[in-house]
């Protein structure tokens, strides 16, 4: 085809669009199939144009639902049909389509995105029709999941809206488009990964079956307000019928569940009724004559059987039951009080371990109710499977309707990513017949990747061996394992080799942590080779997936679903691995090995989820680099999850403009302060220079009454790093007048560390913090009208408590503090303390206007406060602080509270000032550990030094040496730690950190023209010293100066050098005089301008005359003596 034929074509397709297919089919025969495919790469492109817009229509979700079913006509299982009927899209009150929903034919319906930035494809069913009433179930919870993840799309503000890179979901869209288009290639593989199919298998609904003629009462058969048996009696709810499915697939209770009475509401009247059993006496249920699929046809002994327990499930729940709907909440101790299971976990639906939760029960084919929170109710539904898509993970829901409204829905993945939203309200799990404990789950395979049934997967660990064969998908799951515990996982199959696996069961918490374990797949390797593994996880136990782990000339490898890796290297392999993911901070970005000899099973690397924060940013805001940080804090903790670090750069950060808005600690977040906004870690900031400040003054600056009631409220294992939480004015009610500044209910486990709380205020409880861990941190200025100005019922360690007022316990309310100084605090009684403990630390000069200045009724222990305490170790003294006028309360070297703490309390490694907290044998008293270091200094000969000796220095403080030279002598040197420093008459060792030496040294002062010493002329009384040392005094020829070379006097003339020779006996003798001082050598020429050899070295002599034989001398020629001093 010629270029111009191209292009017209092309043309035609841009003018007519989707018809474009036709005039593409017309010139298809003159076309070569390579400019076919061009073309429909062309058109799949402008097919997704629409698309990138981000808003997806009507057209758009039937062409994607299309390509989605031109991958396989069976998703997941789902008998789906095989086009597209019709389309219908649903609109929130504000004219948002949160949905489309595509019918199929001749069955089954799909519900869409109405954004190319969320998945596309969102649940599918077999069902006909999709209700669009708050009475479907599917539609309750896609409508919240679409409004929340709509909202967390938009104020996330994703880094593809600044950048060229497009979301995953976007992509998918496009895919999808370009599948449905006629002569497409595929773009997607046909991917069905069916974890585990639907297994409770009943599909029960809420009120009446279909006996071939009518309704006739079922699930209703008892219940309210007309007599047993009537078709129109109300609906059993969804919460009675979900928990009777979960029974009946258990077929448990096996035995009576008696006759007791429980509150049912009717029409809202309050009423007690009896449960009924399997025999209207509370025998047991009759689980064999309860069809799973009770659609037509059921007896009526069939229709009373599954009447009954849906019955009874509706009183453990307490049911409100009316004509509309039935309600109500089925505790966890109802089932295992009345219908006597073993054990059973309710935990929140956005807790960051869902699918800890979910997956590892169903791998472990457990049911798992959902709850679904709706305006003016909710609703509860079971997941019974869940299975991979096209790569997207998705759930079987059943909702409880007789199967009609049955899904597959994809969850939001919160684990996955550092954001997510509440769409469950409450999931319960681990729910067993018998036993206690954790699940451990996941799956065999092969070293590419397939799964392997039928191999013996062994776990041992908490002092028991469990085993059992990988099933279908290669799935296992071991239950009921002790929490808190350490378990080895072993995999046998045949010839294949697999590394032992190390997991950590965690302890599954109401509303809190879940332990379980899920995704803890099992791979296996080469069969040569040393293995390397390891897990790279957040707080919380959340594996970090997509973690590229490189070894030195080896493969990458990349981090599973469950953050697991494993490589194999040669024997005595050396070298470094790295390890990288972009966004987070893992705690070694690398590691070292030399020689591996072994297989290493546990390399395990802690990481971080960096977020950051700026009030000046300027880019995306999204949170991803300094550049594109946040610039609202608020916005930046919204969302995210445990093993999330937030790093804000100086600033003053306000939570919003309402009074009860606050900044909100997610469970496990770390929110740094100290930064200037260019560092790259965490040990790069300085919290002294840049402050970081969280501030409750969101109205009229200055103004208190219009503050936040609290500036931060904490989560357990949350934490505060280098910030200054100011402003907080708790005047409200309720929890509105505790916790100015930080308010903890709840949270015992929130940690406040390196911080200042400064000027917060509150009616009643805690000014500055309320409940929770203070250490190394500064708290002053708070303010509480009742109890704690500081802090009330706080742990507090290594603080400073300092100028805090309340009527009871200025400085603290029944808190405890450990190797605190609580000082210049005033309250009408205990102006430090009320009712609390001291232990290791310091009250004084605090203020009382009736009772108790520095305690009041406290438990004091090895402490220093006034008077004098009845516990053990304490004393009443002058704690010596360096200096209180200005507020530095570090102590003196002489202070009596140095080494006189005990050690058993201490928990924090420093003190306030980040120094060492226990420096000697035994922990000071107070926020401050006493540094000493001692720098040994002496002097040379000749001059003092001041101070000498061992000289003990309070650390990071300066040293003076002052250097007094002897008379005609000066200051030459000093040597600080063996280095040489120069000439000094006054020395400052500045900051000093550690133990070191110091000596100075002294030298004479000379004359310039001779470098006579001073000293040694002025011992002749010639103290004029340049004239005295260039003149010849005594008249020998010699200048004076040279004389003291010569070791002669340079006051007499018969004191200069003179050599004879003689001889005696027959020897060659040569004698000279000269002085004691001097080194002479006896040096020979034969002729003057010949070189001098020297004959004899003399060291300095014992007399003033000096012989010497010489037999070897030469008999003549020239002598003479060199002298040197």
């Amino acid at each position: 085809m010629k270029p111009a034929l191209i292009m017209g074509l092309l043309k035609a397709y841009f003018q007519l669009g989707r018809d474009g297919w036709i005039i593409m089919k017309l010139f298809a025969n003159n076309i070569r199939w390579s400019w076919i495919a061009f073309c429909v790469c062309g058109s799949a492109f402008l097919n997704a144009s629409s698309v990138l817009s981000e808003t997806v229509s009507t057209t758009d979700a039937e062409h994607a639902v299309a390509g989605w079913l031109s991958t396989g006509q069976s998703p997941l299982g789902a008998q789906m049909g095989t086009h597209v009927l019709r389309s219908e899209s649903y609109q929130d009150d504000g004219g948002q389509v949160l949905f489309h929903v595509i019918y199929l034919e001749p069955s089954g319906f799909v519900l869409v995105s109405p954004d190319t930035r969320l998945e596309p494809i969102l649940a599918f069913s077999e069902g006909d029709v999709f209700e669009m009433t708050d009475n479907n179930p599917l539609f309750s919870l896609v409508g919240k999941d679409l409004r929340a993840r709509l909202s967390a799309t938009t104020s996330s503000k994703t880094a593809a809206a600044s950048t060229s890179l497009q979301p995953a979901s976007v992509n998918k869209w496009e895919r999808l488009l370009a599948q449905a288009s006629p002569r497409a290639p595929k773009g997607i593989a046909s991917v069905d990964d069916l974890r585990v199919a639907s297994f409770v298998g009943s599909r029960w609904n809420q009120k009446t079956a279909w006996n071939g003629s009518a309704n006739v009462a079922c699930y209703n058969y008892y219940t309210p307000p007309y007599a047993e048996g009537t078709a129109s009696n109300y609906y059993s709810g969804c919460v009675a019928t979900a928990y009777a499915q979960v029974m009946r697939y258990f077929q448990y209770p096996t035995v009576g569940v008696g006759v007791g009475s429980y509150q049912i509401y009717i029409d809202g009247t309050p009423t007690t009724r009896t449960l009924r059993g399997g025999n209207g006496s509370g025998g047991p249920y009759n689980w064999t004559n309860m069809p799973l699929m009770p659609w037509t046809g059921l007896t009526a002994a069939e229709r009373q059987d599954i009447g009954a327990v849906c019955y009874d499930a509706g009183l453990a729940a307490h049911m409100s039951y009316t004509a509309g709907s039935s309600s109500g909440y089925m505790p966890p101790s109802s089932l295992t009080n009345i219908f006597r299971f073993g054990n059973v976990v309710e935990g929140d639906g956005d807790n960051w371990g869902l699918m800890n939760m979910i997956n590892a029960n169903m791998d472990a084919r457990l049911p798992t109710p959902l709850s679904v929170q709706r305006p003016g109710g909710g609703h509860l539904v079971l997941c019974d499977g869940y299975g991979y898509n096209l790569s997207t993970l998705y759930h079987h829901i059943n909702m409880g309707w007789g199967g009609s409204y049955d899904a597959w829905y994809a969850l939001p993945d919160i684990d996955a990513g550092p954001y997510h939203y509440v769409v469950l309200s409450t999931v319960t799990y681990n729910i067993y017949t018998n036993g206690r404990g954790e699940i451990v789950s996941g799956r065999v395979l092969s070293s590419n990747g397939l799964p392997l049934t039928n191999s013996l997967v062994r776990l041992t660990g908490a002092g028991t061996t469990n085993e059992m064969l990988s099933g279908a998908n290669g799935i296992y799951a071991f239950t009921r394992l002790t929490p808190n515990a350490d378990y080895t996982i072993t995999v046998t199959n045949g010839a294949l080799r697999f590394p032992q696996r190390l997991v950590h069961a965690g302890a599954s918490v109401a509303y809190g942590n879940c332990g379980n374990r899920w995704g803890v797949d099992l791979p296996a390797v080469g069969s040569t080779g040393f293995v390397v593994a390891g897990q790279i996880e957040r707080a919380g136990q959340i594996g970090v997936p997509g973690v590229a782990v490189c070894p030195d000339g080896l493969n990458c490898v990349t981090t599973d679903a469950s953050g697991y890796y494993v490589f194999t290297v040669p024997e005595s392999w050396s070298g470094t691995v790295m390890y990288a993911r972009e966004r987070y901070s893992l705690a070694s970005g690398s590691r070292v090995y030399a020689g591996v000899s072994s297989n290493l099973f546990a390399e395990n690397i802690a990481a971080r989820f960096m977020i950051y924060v700026d009030t000046d940013a300027a880019g995306a805001n999204d949170g991803s680099s300094w550049a594109n940080a946040f610039t609202n804090l608020q916005e930046a903790l919204t969302g995210v999850g445990p093993g999330t670090a937030i790093l804000a750069a100086e600033g003053v950060y306000t939570p919003g403009s309402n009074r009860w808005t606050y900044f909100t600690l997610p469970s496990g977040v770390e929110v740094y302060g100290g930064f200037s906004g260019i560092e790259t870690d965490l040990e790069q900031r300085n919290p002294a220079l840049y402050k970081t400040i969280l501030s409750g003054d969101i109205g009229v600056a200055g103004n208190p009454a219009d503050n936040c009631y609290h500036v931060v409220q904490g989560a357990d294992n949350a934490l505060l790093d280098s910030l200054t939480v100011c402003g907080g004015y708790a005047n409200g009610a309720s929890s509105g007048q505790y916790g100015g500044g930080i308010y903890n209910a709840g949270s015992p486990n929130m940690l406040v560390s390196q911080c200042i709380v400064t000027g917060n205020y509150a009616l009643m409880y805690g000014g500055g913090v309320y409940y929770g861990k203070v250490v190394n941190s500064l708290l002053a200025q708070n303010r509480a009208d009742q109890y704690g100005g500081g802090a009330y019922r706080t742990f507090m360690e290594n603080c400073l408590i300092y100028s805090n007022s309340a009527l009871y316990g200025g400085g603290m309310f029944r808190s405890t503090n450990v190797n605190c100084t609580l000082v210049e605090n005033s309250a009408t009684f205990g102006g430090g303390a009320y009712e609390g403990r001291l232990i290791n630390s310091i009250a004084v000069s605090n203020r009382a206007a009736t009772s108790g200045p520095n305690y009041y009724s406290s438990d004091v222990s090895y402490s220093c406060a006034a008077p004098l305490a009845a516990g053990l170790g304490n004393l009443n003294a002058d704690p010596r602080f360096i200096d209180s006028v200005h507020a530095n309360y570090r102590l003196q070297i002489s202070s009596p509270c140095i080494d006189t703490g005990q050690n058993a309390w201490v928990q924090s490694a420093q003190d306030l000032d980040g120094q060492p907290r226990i420096w000697t044998n035994r922990v000071d008293l107070g926020a401050y550990e006493t540094i000493v270091y001692t720098l040994t200094a002496t002097a040379g000969s000749h001059g003092a030094l001041n101070p000498t000796g061992a000289v003990r220095v309070l650390a990071h403080s300066d040293q003076t040496f002052a250097l007094t030279p002897a008379p005609y002598y000066h200051a030459a040197d000093v040597v600080q730690a063996g280095i040489s420093q120069g000439p000094f008459d006054v020395f400052v060792w500045t900051n000093v950190t550690a133990d070191g030496t110091l000596s100075a040294v002294f030298a004479a002062n000379l004359t310039t023209n001779t470098g006579a010493p001073q000293w040694w002329l002025a011992e002749y009384g010639l103290t004029n010293f340049e004239a005295d040392a260039g003149a010849d005094i005594d008249g020998d020829g010699i200048l004076s100066g040279q004389e003291y070379a010569a070791d002669t006097s340079p006051t007499s003339s018969d004191s200069c050098l003179r050599m004879e020779q003689i001889w005696l006996d027959g020897d060659s003798w040569l004698r000279w005089t000269g002085g004691l001082s001097v080194t002479q050598y006896l040096e020979w020429c034969d002729g003057l301008l010949d070189a001098w050899l020297v004959i004899a070295t003399n060291t300095p002599p014992t007399a003033a005359t000096n012989a010497l034989n010489v037999p070897s001398a030469p008999s003549q020629g020239f002598y003479r003596i060199r002298t040197v001093r």
